[in-house]
């Protein structure tokens, strides 16, 4: 009887209640949802994420990859009078663990819990709630999971560690979604966003901790448009003694417009501002509709705008091609001089301008690769030049909580990543991906070559600044050239067919390689001289379905 209670409790505490207005998360669903959004006979928005389960309520072949934790839930659902659906409700846990060995240094075993509870709560299709409250505990994770903030420490795209207690962070993801037309929601929410085709974003990615957002989105025609308004944080800090004094807010808004073209080629239009509390509120930037980049220049603003463009060709359902490009600044004479300079090495007039700031991000993407059912793969190149993303004032650079808004590597790279993924006999998962890039990396802490965005970037000699950036001569890869190299294979077994509940082992292999001998230490200001660093980690662990942690940072 005890055990037949425990079984009836532990049921309706992860059971899946006829939730729809809220995310998709379960890695099957978001991906049969994203070829869902590549098939060139829908009319679907493939660059805007994150999807919602009411996005593809026309898709049962999305939906129906929904499946409750552990067993097959019973669905419990209350009905109005006129006998329609009316009220869900989804409660279930959320965990990830691994346990991993450096074979490098066998007594260091690194360590990794997160544990939770997701909640999720829908009236109709109107209203939805998601609430996600996660902790997590850790020791010796390897340093490209942190990053030191001077006297802070936080965990790569988490919160900052407790000082009471180095080894735990948490985390609240909150979205309450309203839907009072088809063709309009609005949410507000502490969570993140990502706009963009492939893996890694150059405009907007989840790459940070969650943030406080009001966001209005609409759709018609051919036409989605998503706006964004976000409260961000940043440091300040005391540059010769790398003290943090305390942590202050800014604002930014994202725009992004994305149009189908045809039922094979997309366009989209990205802009965006990001400016310190004290100098945001001006009534233009409260418009949904405006651009930025003008009214910025006619206010003699000093906040950072950036634009940019996200373009999308597929071949067919299964096949497509994708292009960004971002523009934080530029002079398309100066443009001209570096491009003389790239095919005329004899070239002797003005050439990169430190303020010509872009970057470019090209790649493929494919789902049931040969005819095999759920093997997909992509492969990705992303450059940026020097200083794009950082400004004059620091605390306007495009980052929030010391993390970047957009690429995780920061600027001043070179960099390409592939990966593959397949699911099979709704009980195996592979996936494998890697990612090798190259930085222009500061030699000392008293340079700025353009890779690190928390800098102030001007050129010339200004009052109080330590970094004297040239105003000609930057050329992509500039300083301390540095090797980076990272690919995971992650095994899971779903342990009782298809369910969220998962056994995975695999590898982890990073290294680090720099030109002249000297090694960041994966944090900002701290460096250490060797050879290289070489991590090579096996591990062991189970958790739920949902996104795991990222490890090509």
């Amino acid at each position: 009887m005890k055990r037949l209670l425990i079984n009836i409790i532990f049921i309706f505490c992860c059971c899946l209640i006829y939730a729809q207005l809220v995310p998709i998360r379960d890695f099957r669903m978001l991906r049969n949802a994203e070829k869902n959004t590549y098939d060139i006979d829908n009319k679907k928005h493939s660059s805007i994420r994150t999807y919602y389960i009411t996005d593809f309520k026309d898709a049962p072949e999305v939906v129906d990859t929904m499946s409750g934790f552990l067993y097959d839930s019973p669905v419990f659902r209350l009905k109005t009078r006129m006998g329609k659906e009316n009220f869900g409700m989804s409660i279930s846990p959320v965990y990830e663990t691994f346990y991993g060995i450096n074979i490098n240094e066998i007594s260091e075993g690194a360590f990794f819990f997160n544990g939770g509870v997701l909640a999720d709560v829908t009236l109709s299709d109107k209203l939805g709630l998601s609430y996600i409250f996660s902790f997590r505990l850790f020791d010796k994770l390897p340093d490209f999971f942190i990053t030191q903030n001077y006297n802070n420490t936080i965990l790569n795209g988490y919160d900052q560690i407790s000082e009471k207690n180095n080894y735990f962070s948490q985390n609240n993801d909150f979205k309450l979604t309203y839907l009072p037309f088809d063709f309009l929601k609005l949410e507000i929410a502490n969570s993140k966003n990502f706009f963009g085709d492939g893996y890694r974003s150059l405009l907007l990615s989840d790459n940070a901790k969650n943030y406080p957002y009001f966001k209005i989105e609409t759709q018609f025609l051919d036409i989605k448009y998503s706006c964004i308004w976000a409260y961000l944080s940043y440091f300040t800090y005391d540059e010769v003694q790398h003290i943090t004094y305390k942590k202050n807010n800014k604002l930014a808004v994202f725009h992004y417009l994305d149009w189908n073209v045809t039922k094979r080629f997309s366009i989209g239009l990205f802009e965006s501002v990001v400016a310190s509390g004290k100098n945001f509120f001006d009534f233009e930037f409260l418009n949904p509709f405006i651009f930025f980049r003008p009214v910025d220049y006619s206010m003699g603003s000093s906040t950072n705008v950036i634009i940019g463009t996200n373009l999308k060709y597929s071949i067919n359902s299964k096949n497509a091609f994708y292009l960004q490009v971002v523009i934080d600044d530029i002079v398309v004479k100066q443009l001209f001089n570096d491009l003389k300079h790239t095919f005329r090495k004899e070239y002797a007039g003005e050439y990169g301008w430190f303020a010509n700031k872009w970057a470019v991000q090209f790649g493929e993407k494919s789902f049931d690769i040969g005819g095999i059912k759920n093997l997909d793969g992509f492969i990705e190149f992303n450059v940026a030049r020097p200083y794009i993303y950082t400004q004059f004032d620091p605390n306007n650079n495009y980052a929030h909580y010391r993390q970047a808004l957009a690429h995780p590597l920061g600027a001043n790279f070179v960099e390409i990543v592939c990966g593959t993924n397949y699911y099979f006999k709704d009980m195996f998962n592979i996936d494998l991906k890697l990612m090798f890039a190259t930085l222009g990396m500061d030699a000392s802490d008293r340079t700025h070559n353009g890779q690190n965005i928390f800098l102030p970037t001007m050129d010339g000699v200004q009052p109080g600044w330590l970094y004297q950036v040239p105003s000609y001569g930057n050329v992509i890869l500039q300083g301390n050239k540095t090797n980076v190299f990272t690919t995971q294979l992650d095994f899971s077994y779903f342990i009782s067919g298809n369910r969220n509940l998962t056994i995975n082992c695999g590898a982890i292999i990073r290294c680090l390689n720099p030109e002249n001998g000297i090694i960041p230490n994966e944090n900002d200001l701290d460096y250490n001289l060797g050879a290289k660093k070489l991590y090579t980690y096996f591990y062991i662990g189970f958790r739920s379905n949902l996104k795991k942690l990222d490890m090509l940072h």
